[in-house]
């Protein structure tokens, strides 16, 4: 009898723990949702992307941290509205600033929206058929992030230059 009560007590604690646990990555995949089904993919939500996938913040960290770590990096003089849509020169420039990607030429001397979406089509992490002028969609952010992951690893230890 004790031991049926004991098993009873384990599933119960066990069943709470699991539901309660679920609800801390809810954030996380209604964010992803939103992202997915964005037609165009704000600045707000591109630096958290980048940043949580070259692993400069924790996955569990909110789209306003990621921001304010993007402010203090100064990768760019003039910080857009966060709401705004980045476009897809931007988003290879966030993405080649994060993971420190070694380019050509132009690219190292420069460093800039153009030089930065070049490299990345060289490298195949951007399709050259997309336009650098237009906003990134939701699903393009998430597969160039996924292909820039897959190609540049991530060394917490270096510094940002």
């Amino acid at each position: 009898m004790k031991t049926k009560k004991f098993c009873i007590k384990a599933i119960i604690f066990f069943v709470l723990i699991v539901s309660l646990s679920s609800f801390s990555f809810a954030q996380s995949a209604a964010f992803f949702t939103t992202v997915l089904e964005a037609e165009s993919v704000s600045w707000e939500q591109a630096v958290y992307l980048v940043m949580a996938g070259s692993e400069r913040l924790p996955e569990d960290a909110a789209s306003n941290q990621a921001w304010q770590l993007f402010t203090e990096t100064q990768w760019i003089r003039k910080i857009p509205d966060p709401q705004s849509p980045i476009k897809t020169s931007q988003y290879s420039r966030l993405i080649a600033r994060a993971f420190k990607v070694k380019g050509g030429l132009f690219y190292t001397v420069f460093k800039n929206n153009r030089y930065s979406y070049r490299e990345l089509v060289h490298k195949n992490v951007i399709p050259g058929s997309m336009d650098p002028g237009s906003a990134v969609k939701g699903t393009d952010a998430l597969k160039i992030l996924d292909k820039a992951i897959s190609l540049f690893p991530v060394d917490a230890n270096a510094e940002d230059k």
